[in-house]
């Protein structure tokens, strides 16, 4: 398997900096708390439910700091941490550019779109969407989503691209 193309889009610095603000903050308060001996003296279960809320951060950090795309002659493979896909390039059936929507995803990392379909975004970014055989439609933001569009044609063996209309939340017909 050769890798043609790869690309790494880091997390959003704010939420970022607002999920590692939550530790520090979490973790110098149980540490504090431990320290002084309080621990002992009143019911655990809020410390316990602090420390989950800890552990949980962590698990964030690692696993959703980046979004990572791999494009090899045989697969397209992205993803955030554990939450990777892999797709066979022969199940691509149509690539499309795509303006990142917010109110479709309402929200980062891996989400499931209103239309249906699971969003990877990592950030404000447009991207790709990948109609697949047999699946749910993906949309993958990128840095450089007509480059990554263009790439996967190349190794698809041709165009297999659409048009997406604007979503913009109404429709009009004219008379």
């Amino acid at each position: 398997m050769q890798i043609v193309h790869e690309e790494t889009q880091k997390f959003s610095a704010l939420m970022g900096l607002l999920v590692f603000g939550s530790m520090v903050i979490i973790g110098a308060y149980l540490i504090i708390q431990w320290q002084k001996g309080a621990l002992a003296e009143i019911s655990t279960w809020p410390y316990v439910f602090l420390g989950l809320i800890l552990i949980l951060d962590i698990f964030f950090i690692v696993n959703f700091y980046q979004l990572k795309i791999v494009l090899t002659n045989e697969h397209l493979i992205f993803g955030f941490g554990i939450l990777r896909r892999k797709i066979k390039l022969s199940d691509i059936r149509e690539v499309a550019l795509e303006k990142f929507i917010f109110q479709r995803y309402m929200g980062y990392g891996v989400r499931t779109g209103r239309d249906k379909s699971v969003g990877y975004v990592a950030r404000n970014s447009d991207g790709i969407r990948l109609k697949v055989n047999n699946q749910k439609d993906f949309f993958i933001t990128s840095d450089d989503g007509s480059r990554l569009k263009s790439m996967i044609e190349s190794q698809l063996g041709g165009s297999k691209s659409f048009e997406k209309e604007p979503d913009i939340g109404m429709s009009f017909e004219s008379e």
